[in-house]
């Protein structure tokens, strides 16, 4: 697990923690059954207080995408899974709706939005093709 915190961002410590936690339960970087660091490995890896890093845990298990298991640590749920087929869709409409907030702002026409999307995603597959040929190459 790998967590990268910006205190200059304006959100919480704990929240950044929640919120990379639950993108990489999304995108499968993290799966059922994984043992996170502890408590006090995670603060001092991230040089933060642990009582941050504990507010964190305790939001995450509320939304039980952790379990914690007395002696052993804490562990990313079975229930992770399901949650985090939604919350990649989530994740993705939150920046899809910012994007478009921001299309909308400029005076982009929906013509020209769609337009854009096509040509974005045309160049994210041109991008995944030359990638899969360097590796056939390899």
């Amino acid at each position: 697990m790998f967590i990268r915190l910006d205190p200059q961002s304006g959100v919480p410590l704990y929240m950044q923690i929640i919120n990379q936690v639950r993108q990489q339960v999304a995108g499968g970087v993290l799966l059922p059954g994984d043992r996170l660091p502890s408590v006090r490995e995670l603060a001092l890896q991230l040089r933060i207080n642990p009582n941050t890093v504990a507010r964190a845990y305790r939001e995450l298990r509320h939304d039980e995408l952790l379990t914690s298991q007395w002696g052993d640590g804490n562990f990313i749920s079975v229930e992770a899974a399901v949650t985090g087929d939604k919350e990649r869709v989530r994740i993705v409409s939150e920046a899809l709706d910012s994007a478009l907030k921001l299309a909308a702002d400029m005076m982009m026409k929906p013509s020209e939005i769609a337009e854009l999307l096509e040509e974005r995603l045309r160049a994210m597959r041109e991008v995944s093709h030359e990638d899969e040929d360097t590796d056939r190459e390899a």
